[in-house]
């Protein structure tokens, strides 16, 4: 995934993608600091966020191993959030997202 969409291979739709993902990293760290609740987060899109993670997640381990060791914890965070939201509600379909 990063040799098509990576900072170097691509850098226009690198920049689209980062700016799209760092949007989900700040509301996680809003969920974190609840700014945001996490049951209306849930309600509103709670299954299409931990995919959206899951689909880029070798690009968030390779931005933290090459640039940044914190880049998109705050994502992360929020993924976790979404599943124990999930479990709480007896819905299982996030359970098997990491």
């Amino acid at each position: 995934m990063n040799k098509k969409y990576g900072r170097e291979a691509n850098p226009e739709t690198w920049s689209k993608l980062w700016s799209f993902l760092v949007k989900w990293d700040d509301i996680g760290l809003m969920v974190n600091r609840n700014v945001i609740d996490i049951a209306d987060l849930y309600e509103l899109s709670g299954r299409s966020i931990p995919s959206i993670g899951e689909k880029y997640k070798p690009i968030f381990e390779e931005e933290r191993t090459r640039n940044d060791p914190t880049s998109m914890l705050w994502f992360q965070h929020l993924i976790e959030e979404m599943q124990k939201e999930s479990n709480g509600r007896g819905d299982n379909y996030l359970s098997n997202i990491t």
